[in-house]
């Protein structure tokens, strides 16, 4: 994998962004409401700063420079798709020197020559296309987009049309009370109003109206993982992945038997019982040095009886491995055998049936479940015993909380010793700069104030990966990703959207929370609400981060330097693929979900987010449809399994939507009755949910195992074989072994 620079865009465009609102957002700054925990916090520090632009046309300024700035990164992006179409069009460039080779027409075509020619070939591209050439995970990441464009329009059009207008001639709080932006938003509707009631209405109509979306998308994606699955080549679709096997069968033939007397003999095609490689691997690793000693002392022309020997080291090396490889494959007893196994049948149907089964009273005793791709799969993950998988789990556990609990302490530490006037007490450098340019003190103190924050953020996927590699057992590298879409997102939850509620301590607010779980209604309703400007800005934002992702700047520049020493084509391929930590679809599906949340719970207190959010995923739609087809190299498939999380997320986010809107009618209406109404929506959305988990998904229901639809059937490149390569003898060591012979 090529390493990149982890979360540059991120880090660019905080920084930036501080840049372009600090001077303007502390001009315009008004009081925040009492009762906001944010002083002598990162709220304080950060989004004191940059949330306040109260003013409209402050900040239709504001976000007239991004908007500005996403034109010119696209401007600049046509420009180098023509210069260099290998980085930018290379899966282009490939089917077409495969069709100019003779063979079958590749997919994509070619996008035209003209600077905005790539704009239509994005927006040509299908989702059944992406399913068929790249993969359902990356087909499901545009059609959620797509569904992302269609909740946030259906909410921010009529709430924009009519919510706005209502607020603004019948919310009858004094003008002097707040500011120009907020005379739109519920901000201005005074205490004790009958429009609570309406607002109230709204909460139901936007729970029922994305719940109703979210099942809807779910059951069109339950046909896509139907002819997922379907489409699956056997051994792979015939196989079972068996783990936490009993002592007693850890072996090839006692599994085997085991499995005969579940179904018929003659059912059970092939067993193998992942074997414990370590003195192999080492092995191994003699023959590799013994080889590279005799390729060096060729290369030194060494005497002949020096050369002679070092052969004889690589011919004893090679028959040691050979030696335990044999004794491996037919190994019996338990010592060498790990307690995960790959099991394929004859028959579809059969695995199909094994995949269902609880083989005995403890459910976690032979646990199936679909094998991942050979190619993917983590054999070491797959020898470590269940109590050593628990120990280690529990350390990457601890280690991920590690994150949580040292983020706030991390970042009002590094801003207090990065502020302006900190340094200009360290650097008389720095204090003839403010001295000659007051103007920039306002920028500079920005950049600074935000700096550590931007720095944890931009790095912390890498974190976690880090993480998960090391502590976390896990079938397949891909599996990694799905682990980090979980943790990213909800890190990005905590201290992104509920910073301002958590305050200075992340375990005091969770303690204040478990003590007296009611008081979340009004620590939310307390919080956001004064801080929903900066959430407009951060949106914006967002739009330059995307188009700064279409450059691939990173990947441009290692090809530019590898060009130098390779060709063209081989630059190209020792410069992909992008950095899989930040521009992971596990790391882009916990950022598209949490955009969405944040557009989602201030849909009632600032409906003009909702539209930004839709630009957003309008903009998402048109880049990444362009990139993961025309421009990234096609990654490993779990089928869809982001999707299903993305969902459950956005339900999530439903959640804490109700909980914030629930504290706000509480505490600002003359009545309980729109908090009670509201509130009612958590019984729609429990059903809701309920329903959404019936939906089966993961296997294919008995009815589709039989249909005839193979409208996605594929054939995978390499040959999937559930044995561990190192067991395998490669053509090259065969044809050595023939030779010794």
């Amino acid at each position: 994998m090529a390493s990149q620079w982890p979360g540059g865009p991120q880090l660019i465009l905080c920084v930036a962004s501080c840049a372009l609102f600090v001077p303007v957002a502390c001009a315009s700054t008004k009081d925040v409401p009492a009762g906001i925990p944010m002083k002598g916090t990162v709220a304080e520090q950060v989004i004191d700063k940059m949330s306040a632009a109260g003013d409209l046309h402050t900040l239709s300024a504001l976000q007239g420079i991004p908007m500005k700035g996403t034109l010119l990164i696209l401007g600049i992006f046509g420009i180098l798709r023509l210069t260099f179409p290998l980085v930018f069009q290379g899966n282009s460039e490939k089917a077409a020197e495969e069709k100019e080779g003779g063979e079958e027409p590749g997919w994509p075509p070619r996008p035209g020559r003209g600077m905005l020619d790539w704009i239509k070939a994005s927006v040509r591209v299908s989702i059944d296309d992406v399913q068929t050439h790249v993969g359902l995970d990356s087909a499901m990441l545009l059609e959620f987009s797509n569904l992302c464009i269609k909740i946030t329009a259906t909410i921010g059009l009529p709430m924009c049309a009519i919510i706005c207008p209502v607020n603004f001639w019948l919310g009858n709080r004094d003008p002097e009370e707040v500011d120009d932006l907020s005379r739109i938003s519920m901000s201005n509707v005074q205490d004790g109003s009958w429009l609570f009631w309406v607002h109230a209405v709204i909460v139901w109509l936007v729970v029922h109206a994305v719940e109703a979306m979210i099942l809807n998308a779910q059951e069109r994606f339950l046909k896509r993982r139907y002819s997922w699955l379907k489409s699956m080549p056997p051994p792979r679709s015939t196989t079972i992945l068996v783990e936490n096997i009993p002592d007693d069968l850890c072996s090839d033939d006692k599994l085997r038997d085991f499995f005969s007397r579940m179904f018929k003999p003659e059912d059970v095609k092939d067993v193998h019982v992942v074997r414990l490689t370590e003195n192999l691997q080492s092995l191994n690793a003699k023959v590799e040095q013994a080889e590279k000693a005799r390729m060096e002392a060729e290369k030194a022309k060494s005497k002949p009886e020096v050369l002679e020997r070092l052969e004889e080291e690589v011919v004893r090396a090679r028959r040691q491995v050979q030696s335990e490889r044999a004794r491996l494959r037919t190994a019996t007893e338990e010592s060498s055998h790990s307690s995960a196994a790959f099991v394929t049948f004859a028959q579809r149907q059969t695995a199909e049936i094994a995949l269902r089964l609880q083989y005995f009273p403890d459910a976690g005793e032979c646990v199936a479940s679909i094998p991942p791709q050979s190619s993917d799969i983590r054999w070491g993950d797959l020898r470590t015993g269940p109590m050593a998988q628990a120990a280690e789990e529990r350390i990457g556990f601890a280690c991920v909380a590690g994150l949580y609990l040292a983020f706030t302490p991390f970042v009002i530490g590094v801003s207090s010793v990065t502020n302006l006037h900190h340094l200009q007490e360290l650097s008389p450098l720095v204090r003839k700069m403010v001295t000659a340019m007051p103007q920039l003190s306002s920028i500079i103190e920005g950049v600074l104030a935000s700096l550590a924050l931007t720095t944890f953020l931009s790095f912390l996927p890498t974190f976690m990966m880090l993480i998960f590699d090391k502590f976390y057992v896990l079938k397949a590298d891909m599996w990694a990703q799905a682990k980090l879409q979980i943790w990213y997102f909800w890190f990005q939850i905590v201290f992104i959207l509920l910073v301002t509620a958590i305050g200075s301590s992340f375990l005091a607010a969770l303690e204040q929370i478990l003590q007296r779980p009611m008081s979340t209604f009004s620590l939310l309703a307390d919080s956001l609400p004064g801080v929903s400007h900066f959430y407009l800005n951060f949106m914006v934002m967002q739009w330059v981060t995307h188009a700064l992702n279409l450059t691939r700047y990173i990947n441009l520049i290692k090809f530019l330097m590898l060009r130098m020493v390779y060709d063209s084509r081989q630059a190209k391929e020792l410069s992909e693929p992008e950095d899989q930590d930040y521009y992971g679809i596990g790391s882009r599906s916990a950022r598209w979900t949490v955009n969405l949340v944040i557009g989602l719970v201030f849909s009632s207190i600032c409906p003009l987010i909702s539209l930004l959010v839709c630009v957003n995923f309008l903009l998402c739609r048109l880049i990444y449809g362009y990139l993961i087809v025309f421009a990234e190299v096609p990654k490993v498939d779990l089928g869809g399994v982001f999707f299903v999380r993305k969902l459950i997320h956005v339900q999530h986010g439903l959640v804490i939507y109700l909980v914030l809107m629930v504290g706000v009618l509480y505490k600002r209406s003359d009545t309980n009755g729109p908090a009670i109404l509201a509130g009612s929506a958590f019984l729609w959305l429990l059903r809701k949910r309920l329903k959404f988990d019936d939906l089966q998904w993961e296997n294919l229901p008995f009815s589709e195992i039989v249909s005839e639809d193979q409208k996605f059937r594929k054939v995978e490149a390499d040959a999937c074989r559930y044995i561990e390569p190192e067991l395998q003898m490669s053509e090259a060591e065969a044809s050595a072994n023939d030779v010794d012979h």
